[in-house]
């Protein structure tokens, strides 16, 4: 069937009759039939849900309300009005164990340069909230669907970020001749939720607790709430030691933790401290993974593993697409500054990058060190070095540093630990002696302090 059109831009009566008549072409058929609907105009345009991406820098984020000035009778340019009536919270933040401060949303609209913060109480049950609710927009001619209104939020900073969070805000739009004592308006709720679905919340909540960023609220309690750990606070605050990641220190510290970690990492685990061969395909990974799962009792499936692998290259091995665009989707891991895995050709091979690590710190390699020797040798006084460069979850295999190199830093051991572990290297024996038990974290604020 096709649409006519019978009058082209009417004058406003915010309703039309669509009807639509089917007449068979089979003669065998008597009859016709038909179809009525009303179709109703509005000033606004149809607001989809706005999900936001939240930037690097959790800085504001901008949503555009687009309008048009439809006139009712002439097409004279007019100044419409702009109401907040309602603002309905998507997280029920009150019968949550969160603090509310922690989890402020902000939102303002912007017009001609002059910012209007808009209150999240507002409400217009009882007709328009009075002058100083209402934002005068700038005159517009008719049908122009230009220069939309403008909102700018301010959505929670990482790691403030919950599931499904936002609001339903409301807005009211008043002609200013047909307003009536602003009883009559075009109304319209733009939904703005924050981009992070359940998925990724999830993949979020993964990799900060992994991370060592967040810990549960309650250990007592299995309720899924989590807070920020102070070790998060101290390097990710705003005063904090790297808010940024922009040091490669804290990137060197991130692959510790996770890498080590065989319950949580498992593939991380696997491909940096039990895999034996220095080059690797995926498929090579993935059978390998498959091997090691069944060997353990561990439950899993060749496809979860197979997603575990593409994420781990990701990881550590910097995409083509990202090399040739800033896209947001193509945006790589950090951990790809660690030149830890390169890729060789077309044909999908991995090399492990073994070699002397530079921009590995002193003081972090120690951290790790005291760390790998608390959790597999807590017992031991004395630590072989062979251990240290080969032993599952060493900082060796971690970091892949080779023996040249782990030597070198051996011989620098006591004068960065002002002499709580010595090297010591007589008949053919290469040990470090643990003289005083020292917290390990102490090397992670020495470095940045």
């Amino acid at each position: 069937f096709s649409v006519s059109g019978a009058e082209f831009e009417p004058d406003l009566t915010l309703a039309a009759d669509l009807v639509v008549t089917l007449t068979p072409v089979d003669v065998a058929i008597e009859g016709t039939a038909e179809f009525r609907t009303t179709l109703k105009m509005s000033r606004f345009f149809e607001v989809f849900p706005a999900v936001l991406q939240p930037p690097a820098d959790d800085g504001p984020m901008e949503v555009d309300l687009i309008y048009s000035h439809i006139p009712s009778f002439n097409s004279s340019i007019v100044a419409y009005e702009l109401e907040m009536c309602s603002a309905v919270r998507l997280f029920d933040i009150d019968n949550s164990n969160l603090n509310p401060d922690d989890y402020v949303w902000n939102f303002t609209v912007e017009v001609a340069s002059t910012p209007h913060n808009l209150s999240l109480t507002s409400s217009c049950a009882s007709g328009s909230q009075g002058n100083s609710s209402r934002i005068l927009l700038p005159p517009r001619a008719a049908w122009d669907t230009t220069d939309p209104i403008r909102i700018i939020v301010d959505a929670p900073n990482r790691p403030n970020i919950l599931p499904d969070d936002g609001y339903d805000l409301t807005f009211r739009l008043y002609h200013p001749d047909e307003h009536n004592g602003y009883s009559i308006f075009t109304e319209e709720t733009a939904l703005s939720t924050l981009g992070v679905g359940k998925n990724m919340v999830y993949s979020m909540r993964h990799w900060s607790k992994l991370t060592e960023m967040i810990e549960p609220f309650d250990d007592k309690k299995n309720d899924g709430c989590f807070k920020i750990t102070e070790f998060a606070k101290e390097l990710l605050s705003d005063e904090g030691w790297d808010t940024y990641l922009e040091d490669i220190a804290t990137l060197w510290l991130l692959h510790w933790k996770i890498s080590t970690n065989l319950e949580k990492a498992t593939t991380w685990y696997f491909a940096f401290n039990c895999l034996a061969q220095i080059e690797f395909t995926k498929e090579q990974l993935v059978h390998e993974l498959v091997s090691f799962a069944e060997a353990n009792g561990f439950r899993t499936s060749v496809k979860s593993i197979e997603r575990d692998v593409n994420c781990f290259i990701r990881t550590y091995v910097a995409s083509k697409k990202a090399k040739q665009s800033v896209h947001e989707d193509s945006i790589d891991c950090p951990l790809t500054e660690l030149s830890l895995i390169e890729e060789f050709g077309q044909h999908g091979l991995y090399v492990f990058s073994r070699g002397q690590q530079q921009d590995l710190p002193d003081e972090i390699f120690t951290y790790a060190l005291i760390d790998y020797w608390n959790e597999h040798h807590k017992d031991k006084g004395v630590l072989s070095f062979e251990d240290i460069a080969y032993g599952q979850g060493s900082p060796g295999l971690v970091f892949k540093i080779n023996e040249d190199s782990l030597a070198y830093r051996m011989d620098s051991l006591e004068k960065i630990t002002n002499g709580d572990l010595r090297y010591d290297e007589t008949s053919m024996l290469r040990q470090v002696y643990r003289v005083k038990n020292v917290d390990p974290e102490k090397y992670i604020k020495k470095y940045y302090q």
